[in-house]
């Protein structure tokens, strides 16, 4: 079976965002404790000088709370959008096909070959299917190209018949 597409900035953009689903919760949490703790500490210290201040003090860590949730995503997104741009000339037509040996990325420019036992696992979010083959690397499958659930079905199984761990 295969899918042809061409990647877009929103493949991009989406992609950057699922990473940051993947793997940044801890971070996020630790985070807004500490900017919850920063406040209580705020809020203590400037109890001396009133009600006001104190909650004046603790309401400054708001934002910095907010932006230690948010910001790792926002950076991702902003940073995948400019990915996009710079490389926006060199993204070519893409067609992915798979079988029992694996799964082969071509583009007019030439073609790879991967075998199941490269990826270290998938996972897929609303419009896109990431593969990974480790590091930073990884093959992006944007839904939309699949012209059938049938399809999108048959590369869900045959992941999960060649021993491809589906990533959280």
């Amino acid at each position: 079976m295969s899918i042809t597409f061409r990647l877009t900035k929103d493949d991009f953009i989406a992609s950057g965002a699922f990473k940051t689903q993947r793997g940044g919760e801890r971070r996020r949490v630790f985070m807004l404790l500490l900017g919850g703790f920063g406040a209580l500490a705020a809020g203590y210290m400037l109890r001396p000088h009133g009600v006001l201040y104190s909650v004046l003090g603790a309401g400054a860590f708001v934002p910095l709370m907010i932006l230690a949730a948010r910001g790792p995503e926002l950076t991702r997104r902003l940073a995948a959008g400019k990915l996009y741009e710079q490389n926006r000339k060199r993204i070519e037509d893409l067609t992915v096909s798979w079988s029992a040996e694996g799964l082969t990325v071509a583009a007019p420019t030439g073609s790879t070959d991967y075998g199941w036992d490269r990826f270290r696992g998938w996972a897929e979010n609303d419009s896109l299917i990431v593969l990974y083959l480790g590091g930073k690397m990884s093959v992006l499958l944007p839904k939309r190209a699949f012209p059938d659930s049938e399809m999108l079905e048959d590369l869900r199984n045959r992941l999960e018949q060649q021993g491809v761990a589906r990533s959280v």
